[in-house]
């Protein structure tokens, strides 16, 4: 066996194969490589890669070091299993990336006869795995690496898919989230992570303004209040209740408490560090921020929502043109993913590149709020500035009679300079508990900086912004 020693314990987990021939059995089989990473995830001495990056390999016959090079890693972990009847049997192999050489391997043939069997099994993957690459796994680690999340399998099965759809981020593949996660808890009422995943879909709509807060609030604080009760010491929980603080609650401080509890339960967590660069730079710590999200990219780099959360970052790092070329890279890749074109209207606004900020508005506008009607035909009779001050006021016009984000107002107002309605809008968002308002540190509200009631507004949400 080749020593680690010089070698970063960074390994990819690639989708199992399926060799039964009921093709049904793909759930189980991927459900079974789900854990193995999970558990994995959970040792602090490896730097696992995230599901969502690995799935596009699925099928896939790239060499393996071409996936490992694109993924970042050292270590390849593949699989194949078959489930038959009552029993399965699993064969996995760990690669050395860099001279493609075999470095463990082991094959498990098990009878099911409770969801323990199962279980079992992943975890003597994953503690074999660790030893082969001679990772330290801490007591705490190994108790919770041991935990059975839940003892239903087609619970297991309805949440591993939700959280497929999730961070998909359109509107109708959060509300297939929805389904899955709580098809998860009714199967299972003391699933935990079901309810956690239930809570970040309501988060999601809160924050594309999908849903109104006070419609949203209460359901993404009531889920996390359920997971809380079902198990307290699970990383996606902390996740769960950091981003109610933070998102709904506006309590920053709690919040990033919560954040630090997910990532010190699970070191690999990339959501968990995407987000809360984001908090670090509301607080003013942009260093401390640009680190986090490095690393979620490392953990889960093919992510697209952490792509258009790493857009953010680069906004209040002043990073304008890689802002753009990410915003777009991500967009085009993910046409469903309207969210991405955000950061493009604010980093060409920021810039002057008013044509291509007005482009991305009309199309993120026309699309979001496609039931309102928009005024962007006037272009070319009254400019940028004309148009979107006749879009803001259209758009506030209509939110009397349909919830529209607060956010999707101010932001107009403010890139014609109507400061008033701009800042009439962003209070409006703090009282209605609008996610969004707590992003209004990023450069492209400087016109505002020396207004007292954003002055006032800041301190409110405890947020910093740049001189």
């Amino acid at each position: 066996m080749e020593s680690v020693t010089e070698y970063e314990k960074s390994i990819a987990v690639l989708p199992f194969i399926n060799d039964s021939p009921n093709q049904e059995n793909t759930y189980f089989i991927n459900g079974v490589m789900e854990e193995i990473l999970n558990n994995l995830q959970k040792i602090k001495d490896l730097r696992v890669i995230s599901r969502t990056s690995v799935e596009q390999y699925r099928g896939q016959n790239k060499p393996i070091s071409e996936i490992a090079e694109e993924l970042g890693v050292n270590y390849i972990l593949e699989g194949s299993g078959q489930k038959y009847g009552s029993s399965f049997r699993l064969r996995a192999q760990l690669i050395m990336a860099e001279k493609e050489t075999h470095f463990w391997g082991e094959s498990f043939q098990q009878k099911i006869t409770e969801v323990e069997d199962i279980f079992n099994v992943q975890i003597k993957i994953a503690e074999s795995v660790a030893g082969a690459l001679k990772a330290v796994i801490a007591p705490e680690e190994k108790n919770l690496i041991k935990k059975v999340p839940t003892y239903d399998l087609t619970a297991y099965d309805s949440y591993l898919r939700g959280k497929f759809y999730l961070y998909r981020a359109s509107q109708d593949d959060i509300a297939t989230a929805l389904h899955c996660f709580e098809e998860a808890r009714d199967r299972d009422p003391r699933f935990a992570l079901a309810y956690a995943g239930i809570s970040t879909v309501w988060l999601f709509r809160q924050q594309f303004g999908w849903a109104a807060p006070e419609e949203a609030g209460p359901k993404m604080m009531e889920a996390v209040d359920k997971a809380l009760g079902q198990d307290s010491s699970l990383a996606d929980v902390y996740y769960a209740v950091a981003s109610m603080k933070v998102y709904g609650m506006f309590d920053l401080e709690d919040g990033e408490a919560a954040f630090r509890k997910a990532i010190e339960i699970n070191p690999n967590h990339a959501e968990a560090h995407a987000l809360y660069s984001h908090l670090l730079n509301m607080f003013g710590r942009p260093d401390e921020a640009m680190e986090h999200i490095d690393l979620a990219l490392r953990l889960d780099p093919h992510n697209p929502t952490i792509k258009m959360w790493y857009t953010q970052d680069l906004l209040y790092a002043h990073r304008y043109d890689e802002a753009i070329s990410v915003s777009r890279d991500t967009f085009d890749k993910n046409s469903s993913m309207n969210n991405a074109l955000d950061c493009l209207y604010h980093a060409s606004h920021t810039t002057g590149r008013y044509d291509q900020a007005f482009e991305a508005i009309k199309l993120l506008y026309s699309r979001e709020l496609a039931d309102l009607n928009h005024v962007f035909d006037r272009y070319q009779e009254l400019g940028y500035a004309g148009t979107l001050n006749l879009e803001a006021d259209r758009v506030l016009e209509q939110s009397r009679n349909k919830y529209v984000a607060p956010a999707f107002i101010y932001d107009l107002y403010t890139f014609t300079g109507n400061k008033e309605r701009a800042l009439d809008q962003m209070e409006k968002a703090y009282e209605v508990r609008d996610p969004n308002v707590l992003y209004i540190g990023r450069p492209s509200y400087a016109i505002l900086h020396d207004e007292p009631r954003f002055q006032e507004l800041c301190k409110k949400l405890n947020i910093t912004f740049p001189d």
